[in-house]
Parts: structure tokens; sequence; C-alpha cells
């Protein structure tokens, strides 16, 4: 939200700043938002705000010169404004400090994974969300698009931990293609904030009509395009995993798990890491819905599975999904 960047001439104070980051990594609509906003309520973590993301360029200048609390407020005032207080597509409440995907910085216009190109980007936030917080905890960072590319980070951030979360494929697919409709059908301030390609497919009816031909209901492009691309990170996962050490430098906790039993999910997360566990129970965070696959997808179903065979084998899902 800034267009000056105020942070230029602080940057020397960041330069030898440490940080051990742990990943939150799964599918699109995954279950990746809901574990990063139980996780962050902890306040065992650094994470990355909406805050962090829009106001980028001044946030050593707000911190070091008092502005930081008034700068947030305003944001949540600017959404109250724009009467929107939830993210429309999960109804996660939003606000200065709700946890968000660092993919939004690294690209403004698509949201990215981390590259060559963008890593000493990366690597300023980290080391600028650090120092504005409470350094001797670790950063605690979530983007779908990194799901594939965990060894790169490994090879790149080697201290790096990751928690993977799987969900069944039919339902992040169904879910994928909700989300898809929404942000189409429906205006969203705080998606055209951190994404510009949502600004744009709302000013340009061309995308708008292109997108509602491959999310319509009847159309099975659409599906046919989001199951190519989930086989293609999935096999990347699955012929991968084994290049890093299970229990070491990473854990895998089903959404569905996460549903049924969130208190002893967390503590094995907790576990892993290493850290204490915590005593508060996450059962408030899981409001269940028992959300019917459509038609469309269950048709697909065979098609789907054998796409993608090698993740429901990994993961022991049946080609039947479950309730949650």
């Amino acid at each position: 939200m800034m267009k000056q960047n105020l942070d230029e001439r602080y940057m020397d104070l960041i330069k030898d700043i440490d940080f051990e980051p742990v990943f939150i990594l799964g599918l699109h609509r995954s279950g990746t938002s809901i574990l990063y906003k139980i996780l962050a309520s902890t306040r065992r973590f650094n994470v990355v705000t909406a805050y962090h993301v829009l106001h980028y360029d001044s946030l050593l200048y707000n911190h070091l010169t008092g502005r930081e609390e008034r700068a947030k407020r305003e944001f949540d005032e600017f959404l109250r404004e724009k009467k929107q207080m939830d993210r429309m597509i999960d109804r996660l409440t939003i606000s200065a400090d709700f946890p968000e995907e660092y993919g939004f910085l690294l690209n403004r216009v698509i949201p990215s994974r981390i590259n060559r190109k963008n890593l000493p980007l990366f690597v300023e936030m980290c080391r600028k969300i650090q120092f504005i917080s409470d350094k001797s905890k670790p950063i605690l960072l979530k983007n779908p698009w990194d799901f594939s590319n965990f060894i790169f980070i490994k090879k790149m951030l080697p201290d790096s931990k990751f928690i993977f979360i799987h969900r069944h494929p039919l339902k992040v697919i169904n879910s994928s293609m909700n989300t898809l409709r929404i942000l189409l059908e429906e205006k969203s301030v705080y998606s055209e904030l951190l994404s510009e390609i949502v600004k744009r497919a709302h000013e340009n009816p061309l995308i708008t009509i292109a997108g509602k031909l491959l999310t319509g209901k009847l159309s099975a492009m659409g599906f046919v395009i989001l199951t190519e691309f989930l086989a293609s990170s999935t096999r990347y996962f699955t012929k991968n995993i084994h290049r890093i050490r299970k229990g070491i430098d990473y854990i895998e906790i089903k959404y569905e798990e996460l549903c049924k039993h969130p208190d002893e999910t967390v503590t094995r997360i907790f576990e892993f890491l290493e850290m204490e566990p915590c005593k508060k129970s996450f059962k408030e965070f899981i409001k269940p819905r028992k959300l019917k696959i459509p038609k469309e997808i269950m048709f697909l179903k065979h098609y789907i599975h054998t796409r993608l065979r090698h993740y429901f084998s990994h993961c022991d899902y049946d080609i039947e999904p479950y309730d949650i």
C-alpha cells in the first residue's frame, strides 16, 4: 500500500539477522490457511501477515518510528469501510494481523514460489519480520505454490523444516473450483490488494468470460486443467519426498485428522519441532461443513484417481472422499 520505500535507510540493521524457517506446504485448498491460523494463535512463531505484505516497504520505518499500530488500525478501518471482514473464499476473518501467504509479496501480479531471482527478497522479508518481532521465535511461513518446490528451498535454506498437509483430492478440486468461481463473480477489495491479476480479471470482460466458461458447472475442461495441475505438483512431491528426512526435516498431517483431532494434531507438530506442547484447545477453530461433492466431479472421479494414483496411494486415500 506504500509506494515509497521508507525502509531503504534502515537496511543495514537487518543484514545479520538470523531466522529459522518453518514452512506449511500443501495443495491449494488443502487446509494450509486454517493450520496457519491455528499455529499462529499459539504465539510461538513469527508469522507473515497481511500488514507485512501490504506495507512491506515501510515495516522497519513504522516499527522504529512508532507508526506500526496506527498503520494496522488504518488498514482495519479501510476493510470496515469496504464492508469486507472475511476472505469470501472461506469466510476466514481478515485484519491487518491475518496470517497471509508470502507468495503475494514475491510477485505482485500472480503469487509466486521461491526461485533464485526472488530468493534475496524472501530472505529480506524474513529478516525484516524477525527484526520487528520476537527474534527468539522461528518464522512460520505458508505458500501453496511452494508445495512442489521443497527440494530447492531445502538446498537454499538448509535449516528449513516443513509441515506438509494433505486433503482428499476430490475435496481439493471441489474447493479450488469454488474459490475460482467466487473470485470471478464477487469483487474482493482484499484480493485485489494482494494480487494484481484479480483486479485485472474484474476489469477485463474477456478474462471474466473465459474464466466463467472454464469454471462453469457444465464444463469439464476446468476440472481437467485443475487435475493436471495437481498431478504435476503431487508427482513432484511423491518422487522427491524421500530426499529429505521424515521426522527431522518434515512431518505430514491430513486435513481430515486436523478437523477430527485438532489438539492431538497440533501436539504432533510441536513434538516434531521440538517445542513445548501448547496446552490450549484448538477445537474452536474447526467449523466442519459437510459439503457434498458435486456430480460433475464424481463423474470424473475415475479419471482423477488415475491421474493422481500416486498421491492417493501415498496418502492412503480411497477413491471416495471422507465427509469432511
